[in-house]
């Protein structure tokens, strides 16, 4: 395991650039494992987040197969009756519009 020290430089995901960037060490912990990073790019400063998303591999359980997805809220929903429900935020008012 690489130890760092403040200072030094480590690729982070930045949640401002939303991108994986290079990071500037602020503060490791006793280990000397980072703890808190400062984006060189955009200049925040946020927990050290374990290095960028393209080398982290998904947690199997929290991958779910494409036909076990859910449909967004925004689209219509059938009932147990076959017949097609509106999606709850969406509102049929006839009073008042024009």
């Amino acid at each position: 395991m690489r130890t760092y020290r403040a200072g030094q430089a480590v690729e982070d995901y930045c949640r401002q650039c939303h991108e994986d960037r290079m990071h500037t060490v602020i503060v490791v912990d006793g280990a000397f494992q980072p703890i808190r990073a400062r984006c060189d790019f955009c200049g925040s400063e946020h927990n050290y987040r374990g290095g960028p998303r393209g080398q982290r591999q998904p947690a199997a359980e929290s991958r779910q197969p494409a036909n076990d997805r859910r449909q967004p809220a925004t689209e219509s929903r059938q009932s147990g009756t076959g017949e097609r429900q509106p999606a709850a935020g969406s509102r049929q008012s006839g009073a008042g519009e024009q």
